[in-house]
């Protein structure tokens, strides 16, 4: 959720056993769209293709940047966490071909910063969700029609919306709706370029992240904004299915995120609240660290926006749960 391009500008483990029963995990937050189930193909998936902003990010934000950022001695080998994020959770639970960076010839065309396209408060940037189409289309004319894709997008959008001071609650909402018509546009565009089965992830309540919590001004309008844009991709998903274009798995990451944070132990919590590195994305001398090695399995957050490892893979198992099986 890093917004790479004023970053840019600025120039600024183990995973604990899960005592929880993951299956309730996905059935609180997975909806199959239209009855449309996301199912793999008579044997099974050939790769995964993952597209969106950090929270899918396996380095390319780092790449573009040199290693600056995020850290190198902070994060995880160019990732906006402390270990892998969940697109390459799971697709390694599936038996799949490693998730890499596109930029290092991989599968994963997410980066640090994107948003959904041009917004009232956004301007176009080579990094967002229709520059990541545009490269995935060159560097893969054909892909395979077994391939599973992956967006989890909107929540830079969203945060970019919510603190925004100069937007009335009406711009703020047609912004939104901007938002969600672009999320929209690229799934129609996947599905033009061959994509079938397609798993969408929706956007987080952000009023609950310690980036948001520390203002509490803008609290109730990232949650309510992230609810609302929630809601208009659902019913747009929906019809979208309805056309016979593509299969969609809904991911509610919203309820999904509320869920651990209303029950963290049962999810291997010990903190819901703050993060384990309150510094910034480029300067390793900007904080501190809370806990270090596998202690920070106990945390929710990594950084003020972003998730740890464990909380990445919380979700890759929830999300492999919920997939159909093999027709």
């Amino acid at each position: 959720m890093a917004n790479l391009n004023s970053l840019l500008n600025d120039a600024e483990s183990a995973i604990t056993p899960i005592s929880s029963d993951l299956l309730g995990l996905a059935s609180a937050g997975i909806q199959f769209i239209n009855g449309e189930h996301v199912t793999a193909p008579t044997g099974g998936y050939s790769a995964v293709y993952a597209f969106g902003d950090s929270l899918s990010d396996a380095g390319n934000a780092s790449i573009a940047t040199a290693g600056s950022v995020p850290v190198s001695s902070v994060y995880y080998n160019g990732h906006f966490s402390n270990g892998p994020v969940w697109v390459e959770d799971l697709a390694q639970n599936l038996g799949l071909p490693a998730v890499k960076a596109s930029l290092a010839g991989g599968t994963d065309f997410a980066y640090g910063g994107a948003s959904t396209g041009a917004t009232p408060v956004h301007t176009l940037n080579p990094t967002d969700l229709p520059g990541q189409l545009a490269q995935f289309s060159l560097a893969v004319p054909s892909p395979s029609p077994n391939a599973l894709y992956t967006v989890w997008a909107g929540s830079n959008d969203v945060l970019d919306i919510a603190n925004n001071t100069s937007l009335t609650p009406d711009q703020q909402q047609a912004a939104v709706r901007t938002a969600v018509s672009n999320e929209i546009s690229f799934v129609r565009g996947l599905a033009a370029h061959g994509a079938k089965q397609m798993i969408v992830l929706n956007v987080t309540d952000l009023g609950k992240t310690p980036e948001e919590t520390a203002r509490p001004s803008s609290t109730a309008s990232a949650s309510t904004l992230a609810a609302e844009y929630n809601g208009l991709l659902k019913t747009s998903l929906q019809d979208l299915v309805a056309s016979g274009a593509v299969k969609v798995e809904l991911v509610d990451t919203y309820a999904l995120l509320d869920q651990a944070i209303a029950n963290p132990t049962a999810y291997g919590y010990t903190n819901v609240t703050q993060p384990v590195w309150n510094g910034n994305l480029t300067d390793p001398h900007s904080g501190t660290l809370a806990a270090t090695g596998a202690a920070q399995n106990g945390y929710m957050y990594f950084d003020n926006l972003h998730a740890t490892a464990h909380t990445h893979a919380l979700l890759a198992q929830a999300v492999g749960q919920g997939l159909a099986p093999v027709a």
